[in-house]
């Protein structure tokens, strides 16, 4: 995983926390640890056996797999009646997109993540999911990229006149923003 991705998912992460209810979907959690311990924070541990122990904590849910949708389904559910209902900053990070893609293939992944996308919005929830379309063909990737309102990448340049790494927002429907790599430093 990329330094600049892990910033990018702690950044969205951490000002959920400050100002309202983050959830965080992941197989690891090592950069996160001072986050379990706020109770404004929901992690998804999908990994039976993660490098980093995490405290067995209420906002903590531990699932056997990244790819066992069902019980997943059930915790953001338990998670989210537990959440106070007030806070209108709502966040979600869905990390494990690629290994359920890789596991399903894209009907079932689409549909999966549309449902997802489609109950948490209703619900107020801004969503960052992560895939890695190097994993994919590109019509799976495409097929699960394009249910989302934007998108986001991060480029890499070998050429020595450009940027070495640079973030590219490709698409942002109905807003407007800034069509250039914007360098990483």
């Amino acid at each position: 995983p990329s330094d600049e991705r892990e910033i990018i998912i702690n950044n969205f992460l951490r000002t959920g926390v400050e100002e309202g209810i983050s959830f965080h979907v992941t197989t690891e959690a090592n950069e996160l640890q001072d986050l379990v311990k706020h109770p404004n924070f929901y992690l998804f541990l999908c990994n039976p056996k993660p490098k980093t122990e995490v405290p067995n904590l209420p906002n903590v849910y531990k699932l056997q797999s990244k790819t066992d949708l069902n019980n997943l389904g059930i915790a953001l559910t338990k998670a989210h009646r537990s959440i106070d209902q007030s806070k209108i900053n709502k966040r979600i990070c869905v990390e494990i997109l690629s290994d359920v893609l890789e596991e399903y293939g894209s009907n079932t992944t689409r549909k999966w993540i549309s449902d997802l996308i489609t109950n948490y919005g209703a619900k107020g929830f801004t969503m960052l999911a992560v895939i890695d379309p190097s994993m994919h063909s590109t019509e799976h990737a495409n097929a699960v990229i394009n249910l989302f309102v934007g998108e986001i990448s991060i480029i890499q340049s070998d050429d020595p006149l450009d940027c070495k790494k640079s973030i590219l927002v490709k698409k942002l429907r109905n807003q407007d923003y800034i069509k250039n790599p914007i360098c990483l430093r």
